[in-house]
C-alpha cells in the first residue's frame, strides 16, 4: 500500500488513503456515493454505498455482485437493520438520499451546506483518467471563452499562453467584453419577445449564469410579465428536462405526426396519463 500522500489511482484500481478506499469508477459516478468518504460513526455503514436506484431514489446499497445482484435498503429503514445506528448517521443519510446527484462538484457544495465533514477532500475529485478524458472536450471551449474575454482580435490558433493573458489582462477591457456578451443576450431576448408575443405569465427557465441573473436581464423579464424559473445551485436537471421537452416538441412537429403545438400538447397529456396509470409508477416517474 502506498502512503496517503501518494495515493494509488487508475481506472481499474482503488484510491487508497488512511482507512478509506474509494474506487475510481465510484468517484466519477453521478449516482454513487461511498459512505466511507464521510465517514459515518456507525462502523457497519462505512463499507456500503449510497446510490440512486432505477426510480432515481437515494437508497443504501448493502451488497452488489454479478452473481447476486444488488441489495438496497431505504434510508429510513436503516434503524431496523442496524440496532446501534447513530441517530446523526440516519439524519445525514436521509438528507444525502434527497440530493439530485452525487457528482463531485455539486456534492462539495451540498456537503458544505449540510456541515458534513469529509474524511479526505481528495475523494471529492474526479479520477485522473476522467479528468484527462474531459480535458479533451473542455479545452477548446474554455480557450475560446478566455480568448473572447481576455484576448485580442487576432487568431492565435492553438498557440495560446493562458497565463500571459491573465497576467497582462486589462480589467476594464475584460469588463466591457463581458458587458457586450450580456447585451447580446438581451438583444436575443428582445427579438424572441417581438417574434413570439408571449402572454404574461410565460415561464422563462434558465440556469444560474451571471448573464441571466444580471439586473438588466431580470428587469426586462419583469417588464414583459415573465415568471422567472431557475435551476437550483449545483443542479442541472430542471434545465435538462426543459430542453428535453422543447426538443421533443420540435421533433414531434417537424418530423412526427404533430402538425401544431396543440397536437403536441395532446400527445404530451396522453404520455403523462400513461405514466400515471403505469403499475410501476410510485408518483415520481420522470419522462
Amino acid at each position: 500500500m502506498q502512503s496517503p500522500d501518494n495515493p494509488l489511482e487508475s481506472e481499474d484500481m482503488s484510491i487508497v488513503g488512511t482507512e478509506v478506499t474509494v474506487k475510481a469508477a465510484d468517484k466519477n459516478s453521478l449516482w454513487i456515493l461511498p459512505l466511507s468518504v464521510l465517514p459515518p460513526k456507525t462502523p457497519g455503514l462505512r463499507k456500503v454505498r449510497l446510490i440512486k436506484n432505477n426510480h432515481i431514489k437515494g437508497v443504501v446499497e448493502m451488497f452488489a455482485s454479478d452473481g447476486t445482484g444488488s441489495g438496497h435498503i431505504r434510508p429510513f429503514d436503516l434503524r431496523e437493520t442496524f440496532a446501534d445506528i447513530d441517530t446523526g448517521d440516519t439524519a445525514m443519510i436521509e438528507k444525502l438520499a434527497a440530493l439530485h446527484s452525487y457528482d463531485v462538484y455539486s456534492l462539495r457544495i451540498s456537503l458544505r451546506e449540510m456541515g458534513v465533514d469529509v474524511a479526505d477532500s481528495k475523494h471529492l475529485t474526479l479520477s485522473k483518467g476522467k479528468q484527462e478524458e474531459l480535458a479533451v472536450y473542455m479545452k477548446p471551449f474554455t480557450d475560446r471563452l478566455i480568448m473572447q474575454i481576455y484576448g485580442d482580435d487576432e487568431d492565435h490558433g492553438e498557440d495560446i499562453d493562458i497565463q500571459a493573458l491573465f497576467r497582462d489582462a486589462d480589467p476594464e477591457v475584460a469588463r466591457q467584453k463581458l458587458k457586450t456578451i450580456s447585451e447580446s443576450l438581451i438583444r436575443a431576448l428582445n427579438m424572441a419577445i417581438a417574434l413570439r408575443r408571449q402572454p404574461r405569465g410565460c415561464i422563462h427557465h434558465s440556469d444560474r449564469g451571471s448573464q441571466y441573473c444580471s439586473h438588466d436581464y431580470q428587469k426586462l423579464l419583469r417588464l414583459h410579465g415573465f415568471k422567472v424559473s431557475m435551476s437550483g445551485k449545483g443542479n442541472c436537471y430542471p434545465a435538462s428536462a426543459m430542453r428535453d421537452c422543447f426538443c421533443s416538441a420540435v421533433s414531434f412537429c417537424a418530423f412526427g405526426t404533430c402538425k401544431s403545438m396543440r397536437d403536441f400538447e395532446s400527445s404530451l397529456r396522453l404520455r403523462e396519463n400513461a405514466i400515471a396509470e403505469s403499475p410501476s409508477n410510485d408518483g415520481n416517474a420522470a419522462y
